[in-house]
C-alpha cells in the first residue's frame, strides 16, 4: 500500500508543477520513468496520469482480492482524466 501512495504522490507533484507552469523536479520525473519504463516517450503529464491510473487499478485489485472476488469490474475505455485542453480549462 505504501508503494502505491508514494507513486501517486510523485505523480501528483509532477502534475501540480505542470498545471502551475513550474519546472518539474527531475528526481520525480526519473521516478515516473522508473515506474513505467515502457512509456518513456510519453509526455510527462500523461505519464503521471497513467501512473496514477495504474496505482488506482492496483488498489482496486487488492480490495477485490480482500473481499474474496478475483475479478475487478472493467471500466470502459475513456480519455485520460487529466488531459489538459485549454479551451475547457475554465470549466
Amino acid at each position: 500500500m505504501r508503494e502505491t501512495v508514494d507513486r501517486m504522490t510523485t505523480a501528483l507533484r509532477v502534475l501540480a508543477a505542470v498545471v502551475h507552469g513550474r519546472e518539474t523536479d527531475e528526481a520525480d520525473v526519473r521516478e515516473l520513468h522508473r515506474i513505467a519504463p515502457a512509456l518513456s516517450g510519453t509526455p510527462v503529464d500523461e505519464l503521471a496520469c497513467l501512473v496514477i491510473r495504474q496505482a488506482v487499478d492496483r488498489a482496486e485489485e487488492r480490495r477485490a482480492g480482500s473481499r474474496g472476488t478475483r475479478q475487478v469490474p472493467q471500466r470502459p475505455a475513456r480519455p485520460l482524466p487529466c488531459a489538459y485542453a485549454p479551451e475547457t480549462a475554465a470549466l
